[in-house]
């Protein structure tokens, strides 16, 4: 019985010791919680501290790395939120930190060099190399050699690639934030850290830290291949450091990965997104098309997957781009059918959702007269659209505090299309069972002159929802007007709007803007035997609004006048510099011209003897060195500084005080160039389906050719339209895509 007692009593003992230290940390995480709410950072971290030590003590890392991290991040804030003194922080714990943990610090560190990065894009981007900084400093460094640290601690990390494939993904559950995605497509932590590494080898930023990539692949290779032919490749390339050619390689790790370990939807996934990486990345005119035929095979294969819908879902998506919408719409509800309940399933019904919306819109001339212009109407799937046709009092539009007087808001939109239409019409159209956007042109009714607002829709009585309403302001009128600025002065012409036959006696009225009462009438005038009027507004917009045969028309836009400010006689200074750019160290020999410049009087004199002070300024603008000189007999001096090594390279200026002028010239670790490149026009017209010869040259600047050199060239086709082909808009989009790419050697002649 004694010994029965004790045991029960030793389990009781054990039953409340073991979750001790668990309840323990979940009663210090409120409290961290509450000090941070309260503005007490450093009572959070003296919080924080057991926390790291109790779950390092149980094994819980993860739990341990949230704590450890959020102590960082708060040490770091109380130094001024600074990212240099967290990334430190860090870099120091790493160096201490368990085995267990160590692997996604690294990764936290890579993010948190990365997220500066993106948060400081501007700073990097026209960041040239630097020397002679601390290197410490991350702050400083340029694009690539941060790049390369961010991939330096990603591919350490990876190395180790045995051990992360054993740790399950759900040890660090305290740390990680689960997506709304499967644990099963990224298991383990090889998996979850190979797309992290994933992310960055694939961003399009690495050519901003890369531009020359050498590897490149063919959209007809094994990029885009089935997943044997691509586990099978062996990418052959002297650049191992190749953001494209790392990427490869880790795909082929978690595929190969996948099928080892039988994980099917983690293969199906990390397939969709090799596909589209390589479908981006590959060179040539059939990545879009294989991208199409190896997401239907894969989607093919794996039917009885649920990932199957999601393969559809990235076809039907591409296909809908390259504007291929029947198809896109054939695919995305097969990819639903399959799974609609799926990822893929609710991205395809979306999909399927665009495909089938019904647009619409209207475009009409703002002034009607005769003949009767037509309505161009662009819709897609309705077969029917209905108009009715507003009068409105073209005053009312004058009493309005706006700038744009013909401009509504919402509410005066929703007020006009409840009103009793002047007119209501309908007409039928062409249904368009590509989905693809048409555009018919519909006779508009013949009116009165006045001012309307032309109103469509696709639904009867032009309700609100599901439905869509256009606009249209216009002015049936035989008056036409025209106006424009010139000498300081508003001059126009009213004329008939059929015949272009001017309208004498026409009346004027000029109404200004003023932001506090609206629009008020500041001008009259009327229209001489010639039709046309003039009159000033220094420093007003006037709205020009004609009257005549028992009509009436705005302008289309105001128009103001300011009087130009003439200019005064000053003194300039002129600087010439020996060179454009100069390496740091070298010295900048320059001379200058100091001149008294009177446009008025069209007179430009030398000054001589006056005292100027020229100052050297980097690119922060912070002062090198200065000279104090006096201009000769001539208005000229001269005088030298020398580039400065302990800075930033960059643009600098020479800047002068006394009479002013400047001048810009670049510190850079330039190389020289020893030579170049020039390619000769070919001498006969390309045709289609013929091969067009280029032949190029490679020379040293000594005359002599260049001969075994290594040429890499590239062939892209693009799309020129004509300057007049959309003069009245925006200008067409220009593709450019490129055809053929390759590597030459130059010959004896170079």
């Amino acid at each position: 019985m004694n010994n029965l007692l004790s045991w029960v009593v030793i389990a009781i003992i054990l039953t409340l010791c073991l979750p001790v230290s668990a309840l323990d940390r979940a009663k210090e995480w409120e409290a961290v919680q509450k000090a941070k709410n309260d503005g007490l950072p450093k009572t959070a971290i003296e919080k924080l501290n057991p926390i790291i030590e109790s779950a390092i003590s149980d094994q819980k890392f993860g739990e341990a790395l949230k704590a450890l991290c959020e102590k960082i991040v708060l040490e770091g804030n109380i130094q001024g939120n600074k990212a240099e003194e967290k990334v430190t922080r860090l870099e120091s714990e790493i160096e201490k930190a368990d085995p267990f943990m160590r692997p996604l610090m690294q990764v936290v560190l890579a993010r948190w060099y990365w997220h500066y990065y993106q948060q400081n894009k501007w700073r990097f981007l026209n960041r040239s190399a630097t020397s002679g900084f601390n290197e410490k400093d991350f702050t400083t460094w340029d694009l690539p050699k941060l790049f390369q640290k961010v991939g330096g601690l990603l591919d350490e990390v990876l190395a180790n690639d045995a051990t992360l494939k054993s740790i399950p993904i759900t040890d660090f559950d305290d740390f990680l934030t689960h997506g709304n995605l499967s644990v099963k497509l990224r298991p383990t932590l090889f998996d979850f850290i190979s797309h992290q590494a994933l992310e960055f080898y694939c961003s399009g930023e690495q050519a901003a830290a890369k531009p020359q990539d050498s590897f490149e692949f063919e959209a007809t290779g094994a990029a885009l291949g089935e997943v044997k032919e691509f586990l099978a490749w062996v990418p052959m390339t002297e650049d191992k450091d190749s953001p494209k050619l790392k990427a490869v390689l880790i795909f082929q790790k978690l595929l190969k990965f996948c099928a080892e370990t039988g994980n099917t939807d983690a293969l199906i996934d990390n397939d969709i997104l090799r596909l589209n990486w390589a479908k981006n990345a590959a060179v040539g005119e059939e990545a879009g098309d294989r991208y199409i035929e190896k997401l239907k095979a894969l989607a093919n294969e794996y039917a009885a997957n649920e990932l199957s819908s999601l393969a559809l879902f990235f076809c039907a998506q591409e296909q809908f781009n390259r504007g291929r919408k029947t198809e896109a719409h054939k695919t995305a509800n097969e990819g639903y059918r399959r799974f609609p309940n799926s990822a893929g399933g609710n991205n395809c019904k979306g999909l399927i959702v665009q495909i089938e919306s019904k647009t619409l819109g209207i475009t009409i001339e703002r002034v009607i007269g005769f003949p009767l212009p037509k309505i161009k109407v662009d819709y897609t799937n309705i077969d029917r659209i209905h108009f009715k046709l507003v009068a409105f009092d073209w005053r009312d539009l004058l009493r309005k505090e706006r700038y744009s007087p013909e401009y509504l808001d919402w509410n005066e939109r929703d007020r006009i299309i409840q009103r009793e239409p002047f007119l209501e019409w309908s007409g039928k159209l062409p249904t368009t069972p590509d989905f693809q956007m048409r555009t018919e042109l519909l006779d508009f009714p013949e009116v009165k002159p006045g001012f309307y607002f032309l109103v469509a829709s696709w639904k009867a009585g032009f309700p609100k929802g599901q439905n869509a309403v256009n606009m249209a302001p216009v002015w049936v009128s035989s008056l036409a007007i025209i106006s424009r600025t010139r000498a300081e002065k508003i001059e126009g012409m009213v004329f008939q709007n059929e015949t272009g036959e001017p309208i004498s006696g026409a009346k004027i009225d000029g109404y200004s803007y003023d932001y506090n009462s609206g629009w008020n009438r500041a001008v009259q005038t009327t229209t001489d035997q010639d039709g046309r009027f003039e009159y000033r507004s220094p420093g007003k917009n006037i709205l020009a609004v004609a009257q005549a045969n028992g009509e009436i028309l705005f302008d289309s836009d105001s128009l103001s006048t300011y009087s130009q400010s003439r200019p005064h006689p000053h003194e300039q200074v002129f600087f010439f510099t020996d060179r454009a750019i100069y390496r740091p160290g070298q010295t900048i020999h320059f001379k200058a011209i100091i001149v008294r410049v009177d446009q008025t009087n069209d007179s430009y004199q030398i000054v001589k003897n006056r005292s100027v002070a020229v100052s050297f300024r980097d690119p922060n603008g912070q002062e090198v060195s200065r000279l104090n000189l006096t201009s000769n007999d001539f208005g000229s001096f001269s005088g030298d500084f020398t580039a400065p090594t302990d800075r930033l390279t960059g643009a600098m200026s020479l800047v002068s005080q006394g009479p002013n002028g400047s001048a810009q010239v670049r510190v850079e670790e330039y190389k020289r160039p020893k030579f170049k490149v020039s390619l000769e026009l070919p001498t006969e017209g390309g045709k289609l389906g013929k091969e067009l010869v280029v032949k190029g040259e490679a020379m040293a600047y000594t005359g002599a050719a260049i001969d075994n050199a290594m040429v890499k060239f590239r062939v892209v086709r693009e799309v020129r339209m004509p300057w007049w082909w959309c003069w009245w808009g925006a200008p067409p989009k220009n593709d450019s895509a490129e055809i053929s790419h390759g590597v030459l050697k130059s010959s004896r002649k170079g």
